[in-house]
């Protein structure tokens, strides 16, 4: 059985996930995140040194997200992002 937290025990501005994700970011990942949005963009694809799609990272949040264990019965209503820099292959992220 999961151990749900309970309703009580939640707070806001709650932080996950906990300990924070941190992952480094490979052509690869990249590449399959441009295919499965259609992103043709030649910004994300020609320059050795290009950005990587800033929603990119939100691919991590849904990982965290599904390992809250939230109350069942519980609606997603908000969520922020914040971007403090442009991100390339290789960067490694923190996601909390």
């Amino acid at each position: 059985m999961t151990a749900y937290t309970s309703f009580e025990e939640l707070e806001i501005g709650r932080v996950f996930p906990d300990p924070p994700a941190n992952f480094q970011i490979t052509e690869a990942q990249v590449a399959a995140y441009l295919m499965a949005t259609g992103d043709e963009s030649t910004v994300y694809r020609e320059d050795p040194s290009r950005p990587i799609p800033p929603m990119f990272a939100a691919v991590y949040m849904l990982d965290a997200i599904a390992h809250l264990r939230n109350p069942p019965g519980g609606i997603h209503t908000k969520q922020r992002f914040t971007f403090h820099q442009p991100v390339h292959i290789g960067d490694r992220l923190t996601i909390d």
